[in-house]
């Protein structure tokens, strides 16, 4: 309600763990009332408070505003999954393409389902790094499920790059085979 007729301060109010259904409430408030752009935005990237970060990452999103890139990069060093993972989301929606290196370093030491969802952004921001990089993993790579994901991030970026992986391994060519086929 505060919300609805611009009370920001409401925000710091909210509690510690926000639910997906208050998040969601909170959007459907900015959509609904075709809210402008809270200012206030800027702080709450500044916040301590994970809810309210996880906020402002959805907001930025929301509003497509990029002028705090550097802030929504730096909370992919935050030790929580589930901003993480709203974080990396936002990077890729945002074509945070700046994103990239930090990604790519973050990723050996990440567990498998943030590393599913930076393939995902990587697949959309990333570059002959990223494509220089999984060639690497993916000849190493054990977990099948985890290997597919490589490869359509590969073949996101440079399919012609992808079919010489596929020509050095028929494992890989079976995968970009069955990506090809889903993508018809």
């Amino acid at each position: 309600m505060a919300l609805s007729k611009g009370d920001w301060q409401a925000v710091d109010k909210l509690p510690l763990k926000v639910t997906i259904i208050t998040t969601i409430k909170v959007m459907d408030v900015l959509h609904a009332e075709n809210i402008p752009m809270p200012l206030e935005v800027d702080q709450w990237i500044l916040s301590k408070k994970k809810a309210i970060l996880k906020l402002a990452v959805m907001v930025m999103v929301f509003y497509n505003y990029r002028n705090r890139a550097n802030e929504i990069i730096n909370l992919l060093h935050v030790n929580h999954k589930g901003l993480k993972t709203d974080v990396i989301i936002a990077i890729k929606d945002l074509y945070l393409y700046e994103a990239e290196d930090v990604i790519l370093s973050l990723y050996p030491d990440e567990i498998l389902e943030i590393q599913y969802e930076m393939l995902e952004t990587l697949a959309v921001i990333g570059s002959k790094k990223t494509l220089d990089f999984l060639e690497i993993e993916i000849r190493k790579q054990e977990l099948k499920d985890l290997k597919l994901k490589m490869v359509y991030c590969c073949n996101s970026l440079d399919p012609e790059r992808t079919d010489l992986f596929g020509s050095k391994d028929p494992d890989t060519q079976k995968m970009i085979n069955h990506i090809r086929q889903i993508q018809i």
